[in-house]
């Protein structure tokens, strides 16, 4: 018997191709029609690519609609026979919102026309393709979940069910691959990985010389040029440009992003696989992998060349892997080996996973022949050798060469070290990191992928339930965290970068614990605190799609889309959002209401150890009132409170600055300020609230020699004031009229080196006068 009658399918891709045919002609016609320009505005769409959006609009966008149809009825043609007559409802009813989705182009087609009106910008024809994609992407993953995932009976997958998620994962991620790759440029690490690329490519060579003298970094970099993104493969410390030279030589950049599609969408099968074997539900399984796969860092490294993505594959691969140690101990130890070399391959760094996976695999095989006891102590005693050795290694005792890596790991090892010792308490380094790696407005949890702290809640109850997965998920990264920990943690952040990067590598291990405490918050009401954190997420990654130069941050800098939010609206709120860069008068309140939060979330998970019921996920009408509104005021608490409570300092990193006065925040060292360093004759100058009367001012800043310091409000210039080397001073002002006020700093000293002044922030103090 026939899986599903073929005259529905072969209709509905026939009236598939006919509107996009009709798309075709008609947005082409339409750009023409309009005038409208080859390339993307500058702002906010920074560093974009400057030709080929009329032929993204009238040949990719139809396109992608017409592959997404295909990959429904793919996903349908796969199914087996036997289920043919149970899916016929479901077939016909997504075929019809297929074709309804059709419409969305015209919603493009507007977003054209609005776009060509005076001052409307790219926004309206960017919110037109972001509605196109996540309708596509819906009615892909529903079919999935309809189709392939809920009639799963057992823990195994099968080759059929790994094919839906690959084609399924695979059509969404390269679909939002296209428009990623016309409306961003690359950035960081990844035009140094393409730049090799590509000098292998066309010149054979990994001698860039003549790739950068002929610009043909144009082809995936159209930013400002810069020597420093000259990188050789010694300093890259990785192969990685050789695992991506095959995808570039076929393709391009786009032949690399959408080889990295596929390594997301294998990554999907492998973790849903995974999570199943581990012991989750496959609706808890399948919600937390997909949570973790579309939160906004993952996305968003999936659609660049960065090695964090295959380290994740590999990362899952090992983990499946430590699990059978017990049962084929010689396929698993050869596997581990195995994916433990692909990780020093692609990253040096990456191999602190593979020692770890090796660590949890040898302890479970062990465990299974000598008992718990001697399997443990045998677990420390190499883990205590491991230690002597990398301590061994970053004193010189190994010898240094580029092959394997030791002399970068071991400078930077030491160097960690050294700054971990110049801290005032041994704790300082661990907070600097983690707690911005949670909290942090532009490279913290809590604001992009707030579903990964909710999985940190959810360790203690996996660790109860699902012992071994849960360890073989925590081992490798503890083992990477702490390496990273001991090297980078002046530098968590990553520089210029994606938020969370050098931790991206670990987030699938963490979905078991996510979908643990899924399944414990799978109740009336409390459910609301998992929609609550999946829907900002996903709301937070729609705003990345949309506009791509957003997902990049810089260390010192407020949130992308806190900033654009504030130019567009004209209120400032930056200083209401936690920051472990910028001055954050809120920060600890954050720190201990987040502590606190996942403590509680924490208890609930340990102590709830019902299943959830079927449908447990359908909220009650008063449970989308209340979610609906909670999510309106989360997202309207700032702008109010920007409004009631304006910014009381004024940010030197955050403010115009003179020629004379270049940033200064590369590193989160917690001895040395942020902001600016002002030479002889530099200047800031920004906007401040006053409140209105007598005020004073506090000047937080180092002068490395005495100088003098003029501070002009509203173009007045105040008397100066004697400024030593010490690290504040306050200072009077006459009466300021209620008001936002420009407020101006100049520096005067001597012309040479050491005369500078590192500028905090002006900040201004309650009660007038002193």
């Amino acid at each position: 018997m026939p899986l599903l009658n073929k005259k529905p399918a072969s209709l509905h891709l026939a009236g598939c191709a006919i509107l996009s045919l009709v798309a075709m002609v008609t947005l082409r016609w339409l750009w023409g029609y309009l005038v409208l320009p080859d390339t993307v505005p500058a702002d906010p769409w920074d560093c974009v690519q400057p030709w080929g959006l009329r032929r993204f609009v009238f040949l990719g966008l139809p396109g992608i609609c017409l592959a997404a149809s295909l990959g429904l009825e793919l996903l349908l043609w796969l199914a087996p026979t036997p289920r043919g007559p149970a899916l016929a409802g479901v077939a016909s009813r997504v075929r019809a919102w297929d074709l309804a989705s059709y419409g969305l182009l015209g919603a493009v087609a507007l977003g054209a026309w609005w776009w060509g009106r005076p001052g409307s910008g790219m926004l309206p024809l960017a919110l037109g393709v972001v509605a196109l994609l996540a309708a596509k992407a819906a009615l892909l993953l529903r079919l999935l979940w309809l189709a392939w995932l809920r009639p799963l009976e057992g823990p195994a997958l099968g080759w059929r069910r790994h094919v839906a998620v690959f084609l399924t994962v695979f059509f969404i991620m390269g679909a939002t691959s296209l428009w990623v790759k016309q409306a961003s440029s690359t950035a960081g690490d990844e035009v140094s990985y393409l730049l090799m690329a590509q000098s292998l490519a066309q010149h054979g060579t990994l001698d860039q010389e003549a790739t950068v003298r002929g610009k043909e970094f144009r082809e995936f970099y159209f930013c400002r040029w810069s020597d420093g993104l000259r990188w050789t493969m010694e300093s890259s410390h990785s192969y990685f440009p050789l695992f991506l030279y095959p995808a570039y030589a076929l393709g391009g950049r786009l032949g690399v992003m959408l080889f990295f599609a596929g390594i997301m969408a294998l990554l999907a099968g492998q973790l849903y696989a995974w999570l199943l074997r581990a012991g989750l539900g496959k609706g808890a399984a399948a919600l937390s992998a997909g949570l973790v796969l579309f939160t906004t860092p993952v996305l968003c490294l999936g659609q660049h060349a960065l090695s964090e993505a295959p380290g994740m594959l590999l990362l899952v691969i090992g983990m499946r892997l430590a699990g059978t140690a017990p049962r084929r101990p010689l396929a698993a130890g050869l596997g581990l080996l195995a994916v433990t070399a692909c990780l020093y391959f692609v990253k040096f760094r990456l191999a602190a996973l593979g020692g770890g996976l090796l660590l949890a695999g040898g302890f479970w095989w062990l465990e299974s022949r000598v008992g718990a006891r001697r399997a443990l102590l045998t677990a420390l005693g190499a883990a205590v050798v491991a230690v002597l050795a990398v301590l061994a290694l970053s004193a010189g005792c190994w010898p240094h060469s580029y092959l394997w890596g030791c002399a970068s790991f071991s400078e930077e090892l030491r160097y960690g070290l050294d700054m971990w010792a110049r801290c005032d308490r041994l704790y300082t380094p661990l907070w600097v990191m983690f707690g911005g790696l949670a909290l942090d407005q532009t490279f913290g949890l809590l604001l992009t992928a707030p579903v990964m702290l909710l999985a940190l809640a959810g360790i203690p109850a996996a660790l109860r339930r699902h012992l071994r997965p849960a360890a073989v998920a925590l081992v490798p990264v503890i083992v990477y965290v702490g390496m990273v920990c001991l090297m980078r943690w002046y530098r968590w952040q990553g520089g210029f970068d994606l938020p969370a990067r050098l931790y991206l590598v670990a987030f699938p291990a963490l979905a078991l614990f996510l979908g643990v405490m899924l399944s414990a918050l799978a109740r009336p009401w409390w459910r609301l605190v998992a929609w609550a954190t999946a829907l900002w997420g996903l709301a937070y990654t729609l705003v990345m799609v949309m506009i791509p130069a957003l997902r990049w941050g810089r260390s010192g800098m407020i949130n992308p889309v806190v900033s654009l939010v504030q130019r567009r609206s004209g209120l400032e709120f930056y200083h209401l959002l936690p920051s472990t860069f910028v001055y954050s008068p809120l920060l600890p309140w954050f720190a201990v209401l987040t502590a606190l939060s996942l403590l509680g979330l924490a208890w609930l998970a340990w102590r709830n150890t019902s299943p959830g019921r079927q449908g447990a996920w359908r909220l009650s009408a008063k449970e989308v009132v209340v979610l609906v509104s909670g999510l309106a005021l989360l997202a309207a608490a700032p702008l109010i409170g920007a409004k009631l409570w304006p910014p009381r300092a004024l940010e030197a990193e955050l403010v115009r600055g003179g020629p004379h006065s270049p940033l200064w925040v590369e590193n989160a060292y917690p001895w040395d300020m942020h902001g600016r360093a002002l030479s002889n004759g530099g200047w800031v100058s920004g906007r401040l609230y006053f409140p209105g009367g007598a005020a004073r001012m506090r000047l937080v800043a180092r002068a490395g020699s005495p100088g003098t310091v003029v501070l002009s409000l509203d173009g007045r210039s105040l008397p100066g004031l004697s400024f030593g080397q010490g690290s504040a001073v306050e200072i009077a002002l006459p009466p300021v009229s209620r008001g936002w006020h420009q407020v101006s700093l100049a520096w005067r000293s001597c012309p040479r080196r050491d005369c500078y002044l590192l500028v905090d922030r002006l900040e201004l103090l309650p009660g007038g006068p002193g």
